[in-house]
């Protein structure tokens, strides 16, 4: 087994020398398209380690060469040990990573159990924080789990140690050996096609978002007792009516409300009668309309819309559908 191994790592040796000569000369991180296996790859020479160093990430293909790098700290409900002494087993304990990937890598691994402990908080900028929450919320919302120990290939492993600390094999051991990489490899690819299956992300896929900063509104919307929303009838969007929105609060989502009705007025219509102005915090309707148009102004800004007492706007009736525990 030793020789047939050596054997395969020398023809490996060959195709990549084979595949990467052109750029033997590049020191510095050239990008590299195979058509063949349709694989783009950041690759070098090293001359120190006589080898081609192959990354898909610039970041840390790029940092090898300037001896630099970034480390992210993150906790979960990982597979292994983090002392010699423990078991190896599925343990709640902090982990590093040298890219962002990884991070969300691990937060999509194991998205119950996924967090960034406090002491390691400032490796991370403000919008990458804000990214792995909604990410996190998001997955819990469509119920994935931790990825959790495979009962099967535990099985195929242990039959492994088995027959590689035999010192006597019959052909059926070696057959088991030779077999065994692609057996394991087909339980996995069955495992991800049934956890990356999801039926929720289709029942949510056409829901809009409506995220709030303000607690007390958003239990408002989802408890029913403000069953209405106002937005600019933009010239380029379609009817809302029929659509559903995904409530959430500081992005964690609280539950799905629907557009029963829907009235096109002038912003200079709106009348106090049709708002709940204290709910949102202010004394007085008209302290609350010209905030509101101010935010109005400001959003035509983007999509170049100029926004007056004029312009037309939504005022949706809606109701709930589902409340989230």
């Amino acid at each position: 087994m030793n020789l047939f191994m050596k054997f395969k790592n020398y023809i490996y040796e060959q195709k990549e020398n084979i595949r990467y000569i052109k750029v033997k000369s590049c020191n510095l991180p050239y990008p590299f398209w195979n058509k063949k296996r349709q694989t783009f790859e950041w690759v070098r020479y090293s001359k120190d380690y006589k080898c081609y160093c192959v990354e898909p990430s610039l970041v840390y293909s790029i940092g090898e060469v300037a001896r630099t790098g970034v480390t992210y700290h993150y906790k979960a409900k990982l597979y292994g040990r983090e002392f010699p002494t423990q078991t190896i087993k599925h343990r709640l304990m902090v982990n590093h990573c040298h890219s962002f990937e990884e991070v969300v890598k691990a937060l999509y691994d194991y998205p119950e159990t996924f967090s960034v402990p406090d002491g390691f908080l400032d490796e991370y900028s403000k919008q990458e924080l804000s990214y792995i929450k909604d990410i996190k919320n998001y997955l819990l919302l469509i119920g994935l789990k931790d990825i959790k120990e495979s009962k099967e290939r535990k099985l195929l492993d242990e039959k492994w140690d088995i027959i590689y600390n035999k010192k006597h094999k019959n052909i059926k051991d070696r057959i088991f050996m030779m077999t065994y990489s692609k057996r394991w490899k087909k339980l996995e690819r069955e495992e991800y096609l049934e956890r990356y299956s999801n039926p929720k992300v289709l029942e949510f896929s056409s829901d809009r978002h409506l995220d709030f900063n303000n607690e007390n509104i958003a239990n408002a919307i989802i408890n029913g007792e403000k069953n209405y929303k106002i937005s600019v009838k933009y010239s380029f969007l379609p009817a809302v009516m029929g659509i559903k929105y995904l409530v959430s609060y500081d992005g964690k989502y609280l539950g799905i409300v629907q557009v029963v009705d829907e009235k096109v007025i002038k912003f200079k219509d709106l009348s106090e009668d049709m708002v709940n102005y204290k709910l949102a915090g202010f004394k007085s309707f008209e302290e609350y309309k010209n905030n509101m148009k101010k935010s109005f102004v400001e959003d035509g800004k983007i999509y170049n819309e100029k926004f007056t007492d004029e312009s037309l706007i939504c005022y949706e009736t809606i109701k709930v559908i589902e409340r989230f525990k």
